[in-house]
Parts: C-alpha cells; sequence; structure tokens
C-alpha cells in the first residue's frame, strides 16, 4: 500500500489496529472488561489507572452519535472509580469533541498525540553494547517485560501484572514482544501487533537509569522489523512528548493526531 496515495486509507488502519491493540490487551487481563456497539468501544482494564489504553472509549464507527457515546460511557462505567480517556481521531471527531467540551471536559495534551508512521523498513544498525534483545516467548520474559513497564511507565505492579502477565498478553499470531537485557538485568521492552497492512507499536519503555542509551531506538527497531515480517506495509506508533524526537530522526513521519479527554466518576458529567 503506497502511503501517499492512500492516507486516508492508513490512517483509518491505524484506528483499527489501535481498537484491535484495546480489544487483545482487555481480553488477556484478568480484570479486563469490554463491550462494543455500533463502533464504539468501551473498555477497562480493573484498575484505577488513568491511561487511555487501558481505560477509556473509542469511536470507530464515525457515524455514532456523540449522545449514544456517552450515554455507553455511563452506563458502563457507572460504578468504577477510574479515571475515563475519550479518544478524538483528528480526521473525523470534531462533533465528538464538541460534545466533550460542552460536558466541561478539556483535552490533556494539545495539539494532540502525534501517530506517526514508517513506510519502509530501516536500515540495520548494531545494538548498543553489552545489550542482547529477546524476543518474548517464557514466564521469565514476561515478568521482565512487566518489571521494565513498571519502572518506564510508572505502573503499579498489579496493573502491570494484570496487562503484561502472561506469555498470551504478548505473544501470539500477530503478537510480538521483546526485553533488552544488560546482564540479565531488563532495561527496556516493546511490543508490536500486526493486523492487516499496518503494524502498530505500542509500550516501548527504558528503565529510568538506562535512557540516553539507544535502548527505545533498539526496542523500536526491533518491534518495526517484526511488524513487518508479519506482513505490514506500514507500522505505525503514537508518541509520547519524550518519544517524538527519536521516533522523527528514525525516519517515522507525522500521520495524524489523537486527543485525549479524561473525565473522573467523581466529577460532574451531565448531559
Amino acid at each position: 500500500m503506497n502511503f501517499y496515495r492512500n492516507q486516508n486509507e492508513i490512517i483509518k488502519a491505524a484506528d483499527h489496529n489501535l481498537a484491535a491493540a484495546i480489544r487483545y490487551r482487555m481480553q488477556n487481563a484478568p480484570r479486563g472488561r469490554i463491550f462494543e456497539q455500533d463502533g464504539i468501544l468501551t473498555f477497562s482494564i480493573g484498575h484505577s489507572v488513568a491511561s487511555g489504553h487501558l481505560n477509556g472509549v473509542l469511536r470507530i464507527n464515525s457515524e455514532a452519535k456523540p449522545e449514544q457515546l456517552l450515554d455507553q460511557a455511563r452506563t458502563f462505567f457507572r460504578s468504577s472509580t477510574s479515571i475515563i480517556t475519550f479518544w478524538i481521531r483528528e480526521q473525523t471527531d470534531d462533533d465528538l469533541e464538541t460534545a466533550l467540551q460542552s460536558s466541561g471536559l478539556k483535552s490533556v495534551r494539545e495539539p494532540g498525540i502525534p501517530c506517526m508512521i514508517l513506510p519502509e523498513r530501516l536500515a540495520e544498525s548494531p545494538p548498543p553494547a553489552n545489550v542482547t534483545l529477546t524476543r518474548v516467548t517464557e514466564t521469565k520474559d514476561v515478568a521482565d517485560y512487566a518489571q521494565v513497564m513498571t519502572a518506564a511507565f510508572g505502573l503499579s505492579r498489579d496493573v502491570a501484572e494484570d496487562v503484561f502477565g502472561k506469555v498470551q498478553s504478548l505473544s501470539a499470531a500477530n503478537v510480538v514482544a521483546f526485553v533488552a537485557r544488560r546482564k540479565k538485568r531488563p532495561i527496556a521492552a516493546s511490543m508490536v501487533i500486526q493486523t492487516g497492512a499496518v503494524a502498530g507499536i505500542y509500550y516501548v519503555g527504558t528503565i529510568p537509569e538506562a535512557r540516553g542509551q539507544g535502548l527505545g531506538e533498539l526496542c523500536t527497531r526491533a518491534a518495526a522489523d517484526a511488524g513487518f515480517d508479519l506482513g505490514a506495509d506500514a507500522v505505525v506508533l503514537q508518541a509520547s512528548v519524550a518519544g517524538e524526537p527519536l521516533y522523527r530522526r528514525m525516519g517515522f513521519q507525522p500521520l495524524t493526531r489523537y486527543k485525549w479527554y479524561r473525565f473522573s466518576p467523581t466529577a460532574a458529567f451531565d448531559k
């Protein structure tokens, strides 16, 4: 698929990859819950954690009305204490964004989280010295991956174990994850999920004391290569503030943006 001639199709494929990643995460988490109706995906990891990947609402069908989405969110999260994140897709969700703003919600990050695309494989690059990179296939690898995520993203041990705590959370026919180690100590990790023409990279993380040593790039490269190996025509990711400059240097290009609007069940949220 030619990215430059089919940008709208790639954006749509990236949206569906994001939804597939959320479904996969919820289905493999012990407390994960998911409800999907009329192209509206509502989900919860079962812990009170403010992450759009773990507790939130994503509209895939642009024809779904904002009122329908808000009603579904109220019902699904009625007894929850989690911070809920509403995803806004730059290309198609203007009406939903207006509805959220009318409800008193504000976006977390402006102008939004960049979704970036890598349209072709990267040139080979040697790994940092004394670092080994392992594909996640065993229980020990899973434990090390969860350990990295706990340190890299400030997740609690319980959340990390629920999200990344078993082999099937990180390994499937279309899912590959990696752990980087130095002297057997896990220091960085990443994963990729392939759906059709697109593979999405998620949870690239490095423990704080090992940052600035090329480990994020190492794990991102490994995940991207795995995505192409799985048959994707392009690789996408949502960049953090810290990660965006790295991804640009590597060759990732801006594709679209997502905004996060957060809502606390303890706050006012009226129709």
